[in-house]
């Protein structure tokens, strides 16, 4: 569902993609220092220990993950099993599906972006459970 979300923002802040339209592909942000991710994502909840782990391991983010939609047709609950995983301290939510979504199976963890960081065994325990039919 983030694309189908960066469609809509990308639709609303036309300027932003449009200033990103001169740069050639495979081009890339680069990821936050750790100032910005703190400010960026207030209660994120990774704490000194897992910055320091992650920093080694961060890559660019793709720029075309901001220009291009992710999910380029309507998603159909019959022909495929949907499930979406809310980490509740990522604001805003980056969708809008939820609890009474149709064809959605919908779970939430109480963790801000990087839950598999922050909350490893319950984000497994969440992945295992939509994995199983």
């Amino acid at each position: 569902m983030t694309g189908s979300t960066t469609s809509r923002a990308s639709s609303r802040d036309s300027s932003r993609t449009s200033r990103w339209s001169h740069i050639s592909s495979p081009a890339a942000i680069p990821f936050f220092t750790r100032e910005q991710l703190d400010g960026s994502y207030p209660g994120h909840g990774i704490g000194e220990s897992d910055w320091e782990w992650m920093e080694p391991r961060l890559s660019p983010q793709p720029l075309t993950t901001y220009t291009q939609p992710a999910i380029t047709e309507a998603l159909n609950p019959a022909g495929a099993r949907l499930a979406y995983v809310r980490c509740l301290r990522t604001v805003p939510p980056v969708s809008d599906v939820d609890g009474s979504s149709p064809g959605w199976v919908f779970r939430t963890l109480d963790t801000g972006h990087w839950p598999m960081i922050t909350d490893a065994a319950k984000t497994a325990a969440v992945i295992a459970e939509l994995a199983t039919p």
